[in-house]
């Protein structure tokens, strides 16, 4: 799942705009050909945009809040042997929900 972002040009860029930054949840992601950052489903997140230049970044935009929707879960973990039965053909294996379930 990915967060597609697209904004307006800053009304004064002070010079040439070289690239873009998006704050996700306090996490810095460069913007420079690709406007997704990777997220997760079900999940609440705050961005904030800033433009760059060669001389450096201005202010952060104000917040902005999205709540991605219900996606696929991810793979689970490996299951583990949690059991070694006496017979060679039985054996009983724990299973661990997948860390981001998406819904």
């Amino acid at each position: 799942t990915v967060l597609r972002l697209s904004w307006d040009e800053p009304r004064v860029p002070n010079g040439l705009i070289t690239y873009y930054t998006a704050e996700v949840n306090g996490e810095t992601h460069q913007l420079v050909d690709n406007n997704t950052v990777p997220v997760h489903g079900n999940t609440n997140y705050t961005v904030r945009l800033q433009a760059c230049t060669t001389v450096g970044c201005g202010p952060l935009s104000a917040n902005y809040s999205v709540t991605t929707p219900i996606g696929v879960p991810e793979a689970p973990p490996p299951p583990t042997i949690s059991e070694l039965m006496s017979s060679p053909s039985v054996v009983h294996l724990q299973l661990t929900p997948p860390l981001h379930p998406n819904g």
